[in-house]
């Protein structure tokens, strides 16, 4: 709760024509960055502002699923299309957008990635309904047995790259996921 208010006090001015709800089912605690997590929700909660109309409800939750701080950050704007949404976390994928907007989107993109896959939790999108999108995020509860270790996946195998990621995941270790050499490089990554 303290985190989502912090990251609250730093939302654009914009916000002030929204309705921001947050509400949490957990008193349980991540072992996280603070400084991270709070940058990640004023980025999902902006990115909610700048793409539904004015007047729209944006809704922070917070809910323990296992061993896991899950927070979904929802809003009721028009959506993402299906196929965007299973590429949103590609490199250079653009969707609909200009080529100007492309290098911004995917740099906040990927960044919110780097920041909650360095906790050795995930990111994902999906639909809220009845209209909408959802970008939900897992952070460890507790004592995390691998913290002070983050180690780097590169693999271009989207199904190969899950697998990996997944066993990561349930062994508590700390993953950063690239999609190759290229991708390393133009993220800037230092290894």
């Amino acid at each position: 709760d303290e985190v989502i208010a912090e990251a609250l006090k730093h939302i654009k001015q914009k916000g002030k024509e929204y309705t921001i709800k947050v509400d949490s089912s957990e008193d349980d605690l991540a072992k996280i960055d603070v400084k991270l997590v709070v940058q990640v929700i004023i980025n999902l909660v902006d990115n909610a502002i700048k793409y539904t109309p004015s007047g729209s409800i944006i809704h922070i939750h917070t809910q323990k699923q296992g061993k896991w701080v899950e927070v979904s950050i929802s809003d009721n704007g028009p959506g993402i299309p299906i196929e965007q949404k299973t590429k949103i976390f590609d490199m250079f994928y653009s969707g609909a957008n200009k080529i100007a907007e492309v290098g911004e989107a995917w740099t906040w993109l990927i960044s919110l990635q780097i920041n909650v896959t360095a906790h050795g939790g995930m990111i994902s999108v999906s639909d809220n309904q009845p209209k909408g999108t959802i970008f939900t995020f897992t952070l460890p509860i507790g004592e995390v047995k691998n913290m002070n270790k983050l180690d780097l996946v590169v693999e271009d195998d989207t199904s190969i790259r899950n697998l990996i990621t997944t066993t990561l995941k349930t062994n508590d270790y700390r993953y950063v996921v690239a999609m190759n050499g290229k991708w390393l490089l133009w993220s800037n990554i230092i290894i």
